[in-house]
C-alpha cells in the first residue's frame, strides 16, 4: 500500500516567536531569512517525528498503487492487504484535532464519502489511529483522509521548541555550506524520544 501526504491549508503561525529565535542566535536585530529558516525547521521536524507543531490540514490518500509522480520517499511503505482490509489506519500526523472527510475512491474516479458513523478516530496523544467500520462498496482503489492536526497556540512541548531553534540555529551557522549534512548531536539527542519508525 502506498500514501501521501500533502498539506492543504497552511498554518497561519510558526511555533517560534521570532524574538526567542533570535535570542537563542544572539541577534541584536531581525534577519530576513530567519523567519523562513523557522518554517523549514518546523517542517523538517514534523517530517522526522510526525508531530505537527502547529495547527495544519492535511490530506492523505491511500492507493494500492504508486500515485503520479510518486518517486517514494518518508510516505511510502508497502504492506500486506487491501484498503478495504486496511481497517485501522495509523495517521501520519499528531496530535489529532479532527478527521474532517474519509472518502473511498474506486478505479473509475467515483468517490463516496463516508458517514461519520462509518468510522472511529483516537483524539488521544501519541500517533492517532481511524478505524473503519465498514468496508467501502465496491472495491476501493483509493482512500482519502482529511483531517486537521497540531498543537494549540502555547501547548507545544518545550523541547520540541528547542528543537526547532536548534535547527534554525544549524541552518543560520551552516548557509552555503555543503558538507554540514549532519544534526546536531544535543539535536539528535532530542529527537530520539520523538522519532518517527522506519517501516
Amino acid at each position: 500500500m502506498f500514501a501521501q501526504l500533502t498539506i492543504t491549508q497552511r498554518p497561519e503561525i510558526e511555533p517560534q516567536v521570532i524574538d526567542d529565535v533570535n535570542r537563542h542566535l544572539r541577534l541584536d536585530q531581525d534577519d530576513p531569512v530567519v523567519p523562513g529558516m523557522v518554517a523549514a525547521a518546523r517542517l523538517k521536524i514534523e517530517e522526522l517525528t510526525r508531530l505537527a507543531l502547529v495547527p495544519t490540514e492535511y490530506l492523505w490518500v491511500l492507493t494500492e498503487e504508486p500515485l503520479a509522480g510518486a518517486t517514494g520517499g518518508p510516505w511510502c511503505w508497502c504492506c500486506p492487504g487491501s484498503i478495504d482490509r486496511a481497517s485501522r489506519l495509523e495517521l501520519p500526523r499528531y496530535p489529532l484535532i479532527s478527521v474532517d472527510a474519509v472518502a473511498s475512491i474506486a478505479a473509475d474516479g467515483t468517490e463516496t464519502t463516508l458517514d461519520a458513523a462509518g468510522y472511529r478516530t483516537s483524539l488521544d496523544f501519541g500517533p492517532a489511529r481511524l478505524r473503519l467500520l465498514q468496508p467501502s462498496t465496491g472495491v476501493a482503489s483509493e482512500l482519502s483522509v482529511r483531517f486537521t492536526a497540531g498543537f494549540a497556540d502555547g501547548a507545544v512541548p518545550d523541547n520540541a521548541l528547542l528543537m526547532v531553534r536548534m535547527l534554525v540555529a544549524h541552518f543560520y551557522e551552516h548557509r552555503g555550506d555543503d558538507g554540514a549534512d549532519e544534526y546536531p548531536k544535543a539535536f539528535d539527542f532530542l529527537l530520539s524520544d520523538y522519532r518517527a519508525p522506519v517501516w
